[in-house]
């Protein structure tokens, strides 16, 4: 979910300038912000403006925008502070805005939109349009009814939206929910002592946003609506009727609960535990559920088709794919995890003949099985590839890349350079890498050098110039270069 594609233009292009003053190292000229966005002098001001305002309604002695006469700077303690500000000017976003209100469940008048942002209805119907091509792939919509905003969607797709969306805006800094006290969370998840146990900071504060944000939009009358077919392919009966008289002490709903206890299964910190995984497994294995028979043909397959496993092998990874699988069965059409990741696209493009090989797996998987949640494969496949990296080099199956270092620097800062080259890039990419030409002949698909020789030019279908010490700009202007070798060898 990239949050950056459905903020408004005024905020994109405050945000634009905010990351070019944060890169620099001293204050950067107007002219220079002319130069480097190709904006006139009167835009970049009234966006300087906005920035400055920004600043001083953000209050804090951390960050601090300073105005020379022809120059500015952004002078801030830590990348925290600098966050803060960034996640403080995206909340103001329109599009963010209203997104944050219909997930919690609140009505959204039109006129108060249009009143708030002083923007015109055309405005907002453009900014509405771009909005619901990112809801689309999430089989979510905003539609208008009687003057208000209403979110579309089944109610499982919305609540696993929001806590993508909630936590991608956050990252759990501060408590975004008004509607429910911290306090209230907290106490709930030190009563379950088994949500305590597995699971580090970060997970932990993920399970407080989630359980907040299903009792808001029970409170609001979005309900999740469990069947009783349903309910007994992740428990059983007697499990069903285990007395929960406790939660009465929290005031929360009992099938808010359970749909809870469902999300905690499709974590692999919850099933690390060993008390928990035996129980969980043993039902599913008793039960011959959709979850577990996948699982088990999915390892059988994966075996067979991708690289042998052996038993331990298979032991470390299942609570991973089974997982994987059993949130796939709960949201057969969410493409990611509640941290974002799992990006199809990038990962087809970095590893094409890895992603075709699992790609083909996972569709004769859904033939012999006819499981729906094989259906969901950007959310898989990079799930899977990331089970081949624990078990072998991850660019095995690519095509060779030959990259030919030949500069005029000393040799321990030759190789200082290399060391910084394979450490980003020797992972990701099936690379031989050369000092010398051993054979006169050879043709480098990419030659780093920091000299202009005129044979560099039959040496190489690639070349690029690197100072004495790779910045970000060369390593980013390498990876693009890398990703076009490597498609152009498999289009082959």
């Amino acid at each position: 979910m990239e949050l950056g594609s459905i903020i408004d233009n005024f905020t994109k292009r405050k945000l634009l300038l905010l990351e070019q003053l944060k890169t620099a190292d001293d204050f950067v000229s107007i002219q220079e912000l002319i130069t480097t966005t190709h904006w006139e002098r009167k835009t970049i001001l009234k966006y300087l403006d906005a920035l400055a305002e920004d600043c001083s309604s953000f209050s804090s002695d951390e960050i601090v925008l300073i105005k020379a006469e022809q120059a500015i700077i952004l002078s801030y303690s830590t990348y925290k502070s600098y966050r803060s500000l960034y996640l403080s000017i995206i909340n103001h976003s329109l599009p963010i805005k209203l997104l944050q209100d219909l997930l919690l469940g609140d009505s959204v008048s039109i006129g108060r939109c249009l009143n708030e942002y002083f923007i015109s209805e055309s405005t907002l119907k453009r900014q509405l349009k771009k909005l619901n091509q990112l809801l689309s792939t999430y089989y979510l919509k905003i539609a208008q009814k009687k003057g208000v905003f209403i979110l579309i969607g089944a109610e499982h797709q919305i609540r696993i939206f929001a806590y993508t969306f909630f936590w991608l805006l956050y990252r759990g800094k501060g408590w975004p929910f008004t509607a429910v006290a911290e306090q209230k969370i907290t106490d709930l998840l030190d009563y379950m002592e088994e949500f305590s146990r597995p699971w580090n900071h970060s997970k932990h504060r993920q399970l407080h946003y989630i359980l907040a944000l299903n009792l808001i939009r029970y409170r609001k009358s979005f309900k999740i609506q469990l069947s009783k077919e349903q309910l007994h392919t992740y428990f059983s009966q007697a499990y069903l009727d285990t007395p929960r008289g406790w939660l009465n002490r929290f005031n929360y709903p009992e099938s808010e609960i359970l749909f809870f206890f469902i999300l905690s299964q499709s974590h692999e910190n919850f099933l690390s535990v060993p008390s928990f995984k035996k129980e969980i497994l043993t039902f599913h294995r008793a039960t011959h559920t959709e979850v577990f028979e996948s699982t088990e043909q999915f390892f059988d397959l994966f075996s067979e088709q991708i690289i042998p496993l052996s038993e331990e092998e298979r032991e470390k990874s299942y609570i991973s794919i089974f997982a994987n699988h059993l949130f796939c069965s709960v949201f057969p059409a969410f493409p990611e995890e509640m941290t974002g990741f799992t990006n199809a696209s990038q990962f087809s493009e970095q590893f094409p003949v890895l992603f075709k090989k699992l790609a083909n797996m996972v569709e004769q998987l859904e033939r012999q099985t006819q499981f729906s949640l094989f259906k969901n494969k950007d959310f898989l496949i990079p799930n899977y590839a990331l089970l081949f990296a624990s078990l072998t080099d991850i660019t095995s199956f690519e095509s060779e890349i030959t990259v030919c270092f030949d500069t005029d620097y000393p040799i321990l800062m030759e190789k200082r350079i290399m060391d910084i080259f394979e450490s980003y890039f020797g992972r990701s990419f099936n690379l031989t890498i050369f000092f010398k030409i051993d054979v006169l002949d050879t043709k480098f698909d990419l030659l780093l050098t920091s000299s202009f020789i005129p044979c560099f030019d039959e040496m190489a279908t690639y070349t690029i110039y690197i100072p004495d010490r790779l910045r970000a700009q060369e390593i980013l202007d390498i990876e693009k270069v890398l990703i076009k070798i490597q498609q152009s060898k498999t289009i082959k």
